[in-house]
């Protein structure tokens, strides 16, 4: 993103976490939990399928974040808030 921006990684981030309030890389794990929750909520898909298609490296991967950000994993995401019956 900082050789788009013509600018250097350092300042880049700098200028990012100004602008944004949050630094690139947080930004894109949000980015990637938002759209995990809407496809978790909306889709029968599987955790790991979903987990792909967001970018995540693994599901493995999106199971730790999920713990770390809302102290759930993806599947008691999915039972928890899931409004199909």
């Amino acid at each position: 993103m900082a050789q788009r921006a013509g600018m250097s990684e350092r300042n880049f981030v700098r200028q990012f976490t100004r602008d944004v309030g949050q630094n690139p890389s947080d930004y894109v794990m949000n980015a990637r939990c938002e759209r995990a929750t809407t496809l978790l909520l909306e889709t029968g898909l599987p955790v790991k399928t979903i987990a792909h298609r967001v970018g995540f490296s693994s599901d493995d991967q999106m199971r730790k974040v999920f713990n770390r950000k809302f102290s759930l994993t993806p599947r008691e995401y999915r039972e928890r808030f899931s409004t199909a019956a």
